[in-house]
């Protein structure tokens, strides 16, 4: 008897369940936790600053998939595991940048880092029932 891994379809090959797989949109989380970055301008001593954007602490991005759990009934058909595909993660942060040695700056904006491997899930496809 084969173990299948876990997460992966568990129809065997000679089943035909009538389904098909689903569709998963892609999406990015955020952190529940928010920093407000105030936006604002200086030059020399003085300083006007407003209300600036909001920055999460990270985000994470998981791409368009399929999946097995809520497939549509689909005659002759079946869902499969198909490959794996990655999800990612960055930081953000709330950022000065500073022009002319400090003199004039354009304060805090959201900067994130560059977008970093954070895991993977599990693609699926709807594959036709071979008749015997």
């Amino acid at each position: 008897m084969a173990l299948t891994p876990l997460g992966l379809a568990t129809q065997a090959p000679s089943s035909c369940p009538d389904r098909s797989a689903a569709e998963v949109r892609a999406l990015v989380t955020e952190s529940s936790i928010v920093h407000e970055c105030d936006g604002g301008i200086e030059l020399a001593w003085i300083h006007v600053s407003w209300d600036g954007t909001q920055c999460p602490d990270w985000q994470v991005a998981q791409p368009a998939h399929q999946t097995c759990a809520d497939g549509a009934a689909l005659p002759g058909h079946r869902c499969v595991a198909s490959g794996i595909l990655p999800v990612e993660r960055r930081s953000c942060q709330c950022d000065e940048s500073n022009v002319l040695g400090g003199l004039i700056g354009i304060l805090n904006k959201c900067t994130c880092s560059d977008w970093l491997p954070a895991g993977h899930v599990e693609d699926h496809a709807t594959e036709a029932c071979r008749k015997p």
